[in-house]
C-alpha cells in the first residue's frame, strides 16, 4: 500500500508538471508497476521484472496509471 501511495504521488506530480523544451511547453505523464518483496519475487531480479511486467500491463490498461504485479492479471495478459 505505501508503494502504490507513493507512485501515486509521483504520477500525479508528472501529470501537473509542465517542461520547457526549447520554445515549447509539455505535458507528461507516466505508467508505473509496483511489485513487493518477498511476495513478488525473493531477487533485485525477480522483482525488477514483475514490476517492469506490471508496468506494461499499465500502459496496455490505458496509461498514466500505477499498477501493482498480481499473477492472475499477468497470466491472463498473456494469452
Amino acid at each position: 500500500k505505501g508503494g502504490i501511495d507513493v507512485a501515486e504521488r509521483i504520477r500525479a506530480a508528472v501529470l501537473e508538471s509542465v517542461f520547457e523544451v526549447g520554445a515549447d511547453r509539455v505535458k507528461n505523464s507516466v505508467s508505473i508497476g509496483i511489485a513487493c518483496y518477498p511476495e513478488h519475487g525473493r531477487t533485485l531480479d525477480a522483482i525488477t521484472a514483475r514490476a517492469d511486467q506490471a508496468m506494461y500491463q499499465a500502459k496496455k490498461l490505458g496509461r498514466n496509471r500505477v499498477e501493482c504485479y498480481n499473477v492472475a492479471a499477468m497470466d491472463a495478459a498473456s494469452t
